[in-house]
Formats: structure tokens, sequence, C-alpha cells
């Protein structure tokens, strides 16, 4: 059969897959002003979710270059999608497209005082999945203009697949930040159902679930097991007294199946061996029983509600994350930071103190929760890390801020606290969270406006 037909006839089927099971997704009413912008990130997780498999064929396509082998996980490519994923004039995936819903989220009146973030956050995944749309052709031109056998195009690839990987963990940062103003506003609502909350709960749950697959929280993962387990009995109950319940309450059920599969160490199909047991079931399992285009639990739900109540405020889809795969034979990838020597002992014309603490780390990627440990006094902050501001001027809360840092092979790695206030108790105090081997630690950082305090990453083995 010739590639390019099969290529359309593997790439409609998929299309049909994504609409059959919702089919009346976009003709719901999405009443509350608040639901613009879950409607509209939920719809561009869908789309970041079409660009995500473009890309995971990019990375395929350099590193048989590389291996001479590799694995094809997709047969649809940019030929085969609309020019712009996020705006679709012809429908093939929304019936209002992200952009539509952006535009409708940020002119729709509203007097509150969470619009100015919601806009802010809003704007940050609107501009990253225009990065991210422009991206794949951006690649695509590379390849077909480049002979992928030159070492040095296969280090430009990479580098630009490592962007597109820095792209997805800024949206799904972002996702997060719209999750905690929904729950903020949520909690001072009054007029919530209980089926709501049990919606709201188990939705909640199943994301803790994905973050600890993703991040290697696995002493958690029995506990929010047998979370999800209780609020699923609850939904069965329900359910045996409303039908319109089964849908949602048999997502529930294949999530369950999942997380056991994934604590069982279940055998993964091998197409998807070189990304690992957590990409799986992170990217392809869990998350399908949650999206529309699975399962789709959120989806289910959020019809529900605003079937029962046009005030009622919907539920948010988690998005995927992007990983690059380097081949077998190890691709002489260049450093694209510059390696530090000697830590630096002023910025910004402050004095840099060195903590005594340090980041232990066994991975080069390193996810940190930044949030203040005491009362909220309107500290804000800035970040820098390695050289480069990776934060500025954010106000901290008791809400972790979530960032993502690799660090360099050599040389010295650091992140320092700079200062744009000193908050109602000085000094500026922040909380840093990560995760080693499953285990939480924690360090605190001080700094004011004469000194910055300054943390070291330290590179450790861990004993089998």
């Amino acid at each position: 059969m010739n590639s390019n037909i099969l290529y359309k006839a593997t790439f409609a089927c998929l299309l049909s897959f994504f609409l059959a099971f919702h089919p009346t997704f976009g003709q719901v009413s999405y009443g509350h002003p608040i639901n613009n912008y879950i409607h509209f990130a939920n719809e561009s997780t869908h789309g970041m979710l079409i660009a995500h498999r473009i890309l995971e064929g990019f990375n395929q396509e350099v590193n048989a270059y590389v291996d001479l082998q590799s694995n094809q996980l997709n047969f649809y490519g940019n030929k085969d999608l609309p020019k712009n994923l996020f705006e679709d004039p012809e429908k093939w995936f929304y019936n209002i497209s992200p952009n539509k819903l952006y535009t409708k989220a940020k002119t729709t009146p509203w007097n509150a005082d969470a619009k100015p973030e919601l806009d802010r956050i809003a704007d940050e995944m609107h501009q990253i999945c225009s990065n991210v749309n422009q991206m794949r052709f951006r690649m695509e031109d590379f390849i077909n203009n480049n002979d992928l056998k030159q070492v040095g195009n296969q280090i430009e690839i990479f580098r630009q697949l490592n962007r597109c990987a820095s792209l997805y963990d800024r949206y799904f940062e972002a996702n997060d930040q719209l999750h905690a103003q929904v729950n903020k506003f949520l909690d001072k609502e009054n007029n919530v159902t209980v089926q709501k909350n049990n919606f709201r709960a188990i939705q909640q749950t199943i994301k803790s679930l994905l973050e600890i697959i993703r991040y290697g929280f696995y002493d958690e993962l029995e506990t929010k097991m047998q979370t999800l387990k209780n609020e699923n009995a609850i939904l069965q109950a329900q359910s045996a007294r409303d039908n319109r319940l089964k849908d949602a309450q048999l997502a529930v059920n294949e999530a369950l199946e999942m997380v056991e599969a994934f604590s069982n160490n279940k055998a993964i199909p091998e197409r998807y061996t070189v990304y690992g047991d957590a990409y799986y079931y992170y990217n392809v399992q869990l998350i399908s029983t949650l999206n529309r285009y699975g399962k789709g639990f959120v989806s289910n739900a959020n019809q529900l509600l605003a079937a029962q109540d046009g005030s009622q405020v919907l539920l948010l889809e988690e998005p995927h994350y992007f990983k690059v795969v380097l081949p077998a034979k190890k691709a002489p990838l260049e450093q694209s930071e510059t390696i530090i020597k000697t830590l630096p002992s002023k910025l910004k014309e402050r004095t840099v103190v060195v903590s005594k603490q340090s980041i232990e780390h066994v991975d080069k990627k390193i996810l940190l929760e930044i949030f203040d440990h005491r009362q909220e006094d309107g500290d804000i902050i800035s970040l820098n890390f390695n050289g480069h501001w990776i934060l500025k001027e954010k106000k901290l809360s008791k809400l972790p801020l979530k960032l993502i840092v690799e660090v360099n092979d050599s040389g010295e790695n650091y992140l320092l606290l700079h200062a744009e206030n000193l908050g109602d108790i000085p000094p500026n105090t922040i909380a840093i969270r990560y995760y080693i081997n499953g285990q939480r630690k924690l360090v605190v950082l001080n700094s004011d406006m004469d000194h910055s305090e300054m943390i070291r990453f330290d590179k450790i083995e861990i004993e089998e």
C-alpha cells in the first residue's frame, strides 16, 4: 500500500476515535464566565496532544539516523493536519477552536477579582500553543532540507526537541495555575452540588495519580489509589440510581485498572519501551481515562453538570508531557548552557550568600516546588538558575509553584533567590520542596535587599 494512503487512512481512523466518544461535546452550554477559560484550556490541551504526536515522530526520525532503527508511533504528519492546530477553520477537531475560545474568554465581561490572573494564564497558554504549532513546521522544514546523517544537524534537531519539551513543561505549569484559580474560586462558592464535589474530588485524585507516576512519588501511590476506590464507591452508588453516570463511573474503573497495572509493573508495548513505563502509563493509559478522547471522565462529568445547572463551574482536563528520547547510540549533544566553574559573589549589586544546604539530585531534570511555608505576607521574588532568570517578580503563596530545571552535567549548578520586596515580615523567605528516589526533601532560602541567598545542586549516586 502507498505510504501516503496509509497515513491518511490511519489518520482518518484516529479522527474517528477522537470524535466518536463525545460528538456533542462542543454543543454544551458553558454559562459561567470562568467556564470560558476552562473550555479554552481543555480544547488547547487537545491540540497540544495532536502536536505531541507529530513531535514524537520527529524524535523517532532523527533517532533512526543515529541508530539505524526506530519505533514508529504514528502514521500521520503535518501534511495531514490543519496549518494551525488551534484555529482549525474546517472544524476537524473542534466545534469552536481554542483560538476563538481564547478570544471569548478574554472579551467576556466579568466583575471578578480573578479575571486579571485568569487572563494572564490564558495569554501564556495561547502563546505556548502558538509556539508549539510553529515549531512543528520549523522542525519539519529543517529535516526536509538538511542531511540528518550529519552530526551537527542531529544536534540541532535534538536542540529543537528539547525546546519543545520545555514548552510542554510550561504549558503543564500554566494549566496547574488555572487549576489553582478555579479551585480558589470554587472554595468561595456556596451553591456547589454534592455530585459536583464528588466529580471534583475524583478529578483531583486522578490528577494526583498522574503526577505520582510522572515524578516518581511512589510512596504516595497506594494511599491515592485507596482514595480513588473510596470515591468510586460513592459514584457507583450514584450511578445505580442515575444511568447518565455510567460512562463517568466506567472511566474511573478503567483509571483504577491502569494504576494497578502500573503498580504491578505490567509489561508495556515494545514500541514504548524507549520511553519507559511512567511515560506510557501517563501519556497513553491513565490520562485517557480523564480526557475526552478516551473514556473521558472530565467531559462526561462536564456534560452532566452543564445539563443539571448552567451556572456550575466545570472540570479541567490534564495535559500530556513531552519527553525527548535519545538514541541508543549516544549522540554528541552540545551543552546549550555555559559551564559554570565559579559561583558568582555578587548579582544586581547584592552580595551573594551560599547556603550550607544543597539540592541533591540523580537525574538532570528536577522538579522544584516553590512556596511560602510561613504566613503569606506578600513576598515577591525572582529566581536565577545558572545565570538565567527563570522566574521574575512572582508573588508567593502557600500553593506550590512548580518549576522544572535541567542541570549541567559538569561544573556548578545553582539557584539564587532575589528579593523584590520584604513582604510584611522580613526577610523574604521561600521553601523549596523536591523529591529524590521517592523521598520528599525541603530546603529554605532567605534574602533581603542587600543579600541574595544561593543554593548549589549536588549530584548523588543511589545505591541499588
